[in-house]
């Protein structure tokens, strides 16, 4: 991939975490400041009683898993990068 964002459906462990982070969004914001990736708790995925997960690349410790990538993922993240 050539930018920083990774796809939707992508798992990560980010810094000073020990769950598995699925993306599930970007650019999400709380009332402070706006974040690159939301993102839920892997396995239990998005629901009534969880909250997203907001963080940056720079947070990402390891990526265990690439969601899906095609053109059409490739065209939304230039977007997102412009």
């Amino acid at each position: 991939m050539e930018n920083i964002y990774l796809p939707i459906g992508t798992i990560v462990i980010i810094k000073n975490n020990k769950e598995k982070i699925m993306i599930t969004g970007y650019f999400c914001s709380n009332d402070k400041r706006t974040y690159e990736y939301s993102g839920c708790i892997y396995p239990y995925g998005v629901g009534d009683n969880n909250k997203s997960i907001l963080f940056n690349h720079k947070n990402i410790k390891k990526i265990l898993y690439v969601g899906f990538y095609n053109d059409e993922c490739r065209d939304y993240i230039k977007k997102l990068v412009n």
